[in-house]
């Protein structure tokens, strides 16, 4: 996911999707965010969840809330290459 911001605080919209083991990183402003300990495992999301939704810049993180009301947190990538889950 590409998206670009406004001004520090503005909200963006983005689309969030699950894979397998978490969330999708996705690219804001030419940096890329990862949600590095998902509130509920990548294949059983909350019935709610609807992956659209916006963030917002909070600091050194990113904030996301989707149209149901989930709440994710987005730090910047870390470079580390996560390992393969099963």
């Amino acid at each position: 996911m590409t998206a670009e911001s406004g001004a520090a605080g503005d909200s963006v919209p983005v689309q969030v999707s699950l894979y397998h083991c978490g969330v999708e990183p996705l690219v804001l402003d030419d940096t890329t965010w990862e949600v590095p300990q998902p509130p509920f495992d990548g294949t059983n999301a909350p019935a709610s969840f609807t992956g659209s939704g916006s963030v917002v810049r909070d600091g050194k993180v990113l904030r996301y809330t989707d149209e149901a009301g989930a709440l994710l947190t987005f730090v910047p990538d870390d470079g580390v290459q996560r390992p393969l889950c099963a």
